[in-house]
Parts: structure tokens; sequence; C-alpha cells
């Protein structure tokens, strides 16, 4: 089917099948020569790809795919603390969102002149817990406002970045911040309950994601509304399964399609969401990382190469059916 995958309509499809590990270094090799940006920006981050293929994306003219690079899990610790040191700042914020940094060069990196190297640092979930609070302490606008996307973010942290105001937001506004804060699995129950009876519909999307939403919340995101709070909700690995099963047969489709993504569907619902004949449906089951093989095979078949780009795209699809939909075997 697909000999290449740069014809693809959506970008977003090139670099995720490109990304995908289970994708064979052979082809990956092939790929990494790709004219396309996109191909050689999903093979440079991906960690099935040869560390001499690598090494050749450090001088790439396209400055994502040197990022991409330098973000490779592949890499060792005494090469990141080299491309830490390069004059090239893509590739030092590439190292600075490498979730194998040290702690050592992530503090480093922390004083970098370059504000986008430090975005990255603040967002590591690896970066010290002193470095982080510095940061907080030092910066202003978007990045003190993405501290609250770091995974490590303590309760405390979350709460003075909450209590802080318009100086979090990118840009002078508040709202930045608060969406991330919204989302975050450490956030203080109180604060989620003042995000969630705001009238802003972003907000209660936000909490309606959160992972650590309260019994009531989800009693009142699944009646908010607006549709992005309800589907945020049927998205949330939290979700109650009577509500997803409930859900999963819809007369509408953004709600099947939102269960489709829950990642922590029971096999009933699953089987249910496989015989439905939505295109959106099926896409969103084909990106589902949680999605059963039998099921995945079965999507790969599909007529649709929207369909079968998701399947490709899904880091848990076996060798055996990428190889078969990329022509290789």
């Amino acid at each position: 089917m697909f000999k290449t995958i740069d014809k693809a309509e959506d970008p977003n499809d090139i670099v995720n099948v490109a990304k995908n590990s289970n994708v064979p270094s052979e082809v990956l090799t092939l790929w990494s020569k790709s004219q396309n940006e996109l191909v050689r920006m999903g093979v440079a981050e991906n960690s099935n790809t040869p560390v001499e293929v690598l090494d050749l994306f450090i001088s790439d003219e396209h400055h994502n795919v040197r990022l991409r690079m330098a973000k490779n899990v592949k890499w060792s610790q005494n090469k990141l603390e080299e491309l830490s040191n390069s004059k090239d700042a893509w590739i030092r914020q590439g190292v600075a969102s490498n979730p194998k940094t040290t702690e050592k060069i992530l503090e480093i990196l922390s004083h970098d002149e370059d504000r986008s190297v430090k975005l990255s640092v603040i967002t590591n979930g690896n970066t010290p817990h002193k470095t982080l609070v510095n940061l907080s302490k030092s910066e202003t606008g978007y990045v003190r406002t993405y501290l609250a996307s770091n995974p490590s973010a303590t309760a405390e942290m979350l709460e003075e970045l909450y209590e802080s105001g318009p100086k979090t937001g990118g840009g002078g506004s508040e709202n930045d911040a608060r969406i991330l804060i919204a989302r975050h699995p450490n956030t203080p129950q109180h604060i989620l309950g003042k995000l969630f009876t705001s009238t802003e519909v972003v907000f209660r999307n936000g909490v309606s994601r959160n992972p650590n939403i309260s019994r009531q919340q989800v009693e009142l995101a699944i009646k908010d509304p607006k549709n992005e709070v309800v589907t945020g909700l049927l998205g949330n690995p939290s979700c109650p399964e009577g509500i997803l099963e409930e859900y999963s047969v819809s007369a509408d489709v953004k709600f099947r399609s939102a269960v489709a993504r829950n990642p922590n569907l029971s096999q009933s619902v699953f089987e249910v969401l496989s015989k439905d004949k939505s295109l959106k449906v099926k896409r969103a089951l084909s990106e589902n990382i949680s999605c059963p093989s039998n099921l995945l095979r079965k999507l790969s078949l599909d007529k649709s190469e929207v369909v079968k780009l998701g399947v490709l795209g899904n880091p848990m699809t076996p060798s055996e059916i990428i190889v078969r939909l990329i022509e290789i075997a």
C-alpha cells in the first residue's frame, strides 16, 4: 500500500508513521533520505533508527529534524552531553526535551540564553525540583506558564502558579497556564473545583480530562451543555465504565469517537465500537494504544487510507501488520 508515506494529506500522519518504532530499521534508513522534511522528522525521533543514520541528521538543513534527532531516546548519556554543548540552539532544545537527559545537564541548560531551551527544561519530567523552583521564580510569560505541563510539578508549585494570576500566562494572559493546571494530575482538588465552576469552557474541558476528576465533577461534566466538556470526559481514562458503555452507542458520532480514543475501554466496548461504520470512529480506534491486535488487524484491511494511516502510526501495532501495509514483505 504505502511504498512511501510522504503523500499522506495530514502532516501529522507522515510524522507519526515515520516515528513508529515498529517500522523496520531498513525502512527507516530508506526514509531518512526522503526529500520531505516531515518524513525525516519522524525518522529522526524514532528509537529504532540506526545510530549512524541519526548522526547524519545533526547537520540536516531543517531545524525540526535536528531538534527531533536530539530528542531521540536512543542516544547514550555521553552523546547527549556532547549534543548539549552544540552551538545550534535547536539541538540544545532537543536535548533539554529528551527524557534520558540527566539532571546535571538539565540544570546547566536551565541557564541557556535561548528561551526555547529553557522552555524544554521546565517541561522535562527529569528536571530537578530545585531547578524547577528557580525557573518558576526567575522566568515570566510563556516559559513559566509551561511549568504546569511538567509531570513532576508538585501541588504546591501548581497552586502558586494558579494564584499568581496574569503573569503566568503566555502573551500576558492567565488562561494558558490555567488550562494546563486544569489538566495536571497533581493539581489540588480545591483548585480543580474552582476551575470547573468557571464560565470558561476551556477550564471545564481541562478538568474533564484530568485523571483525578472527582465523582461529583464527572456527574456534572457528562451533563455539561458544551460538547467539548463531554468529549473531554469520554476520553478520560478515569471515566466510569458505565458512561463509556452508554456513549459507545450514542447517536452523536462525536461522542462515539471520543469513547473510541479512551485507552481504558473494556473488551465489550471495543467489540461494540469495532462494528461502527463511521470513518471517524474507526480512525479513533486505529490510534488507540489499547486497541486489541485482532481489531488493529481488521482496521488495517479497511478501505480507507485514513484508517490505515492511523494503524500505521499506532505504536502498539504489531510489526507484521506494518510490514504488510508498507509493502516491504
